[in-house]
């Protein structure tokens, strides 16, 4: 499932473009992380239909993708971090290396 939901090439549902991801994020923190079930109305609603997901099965993508990319972002779990770094935020050596949009 989770391959056809991510794979290269347009659809009006699936993670493949940063709209499509924003909209199901959005209901992800906004509706489920608090425990609640989105409505048939929704984007969430529609792309697990589309997908045949179960509504767990939507949100375990999510949450797996959060850990994804905090986990390619912060360098790991076991990263240790400087404390210039924790004071600095945003000019710390972390922000620069995201900001620079180095790839993969």
């Amino acid at each position: 499932m989770t391959l056809s939901f991510s794979e290269k090439g347009y659809s009006y549902y699936g993670m493949n473009n940063m709209y499509n991801a924003a909209r199901i994020w959005e209901t992800y923190v906004t509706v489920v992380q608090k425990g609640l079930v989105p409505g048939r109305d929704t984007y969430w609603w529609d792309t697990r239909k589309s997908f045949g997901f179960y509504n767990n099965d939507l949100s375990r993508s999510c949450y797996a993708l959060s850990w994804m990319v905090a986990d390619h972002t912060l360098q790991g779990l076991t990263n240790t971090y400087k404390v210039k770094d924790l004071i600095l935020g945003y000019n710390s050596t972390i922000a620069m290396d995201l900001n620079e949009m180095k790839p993969n």
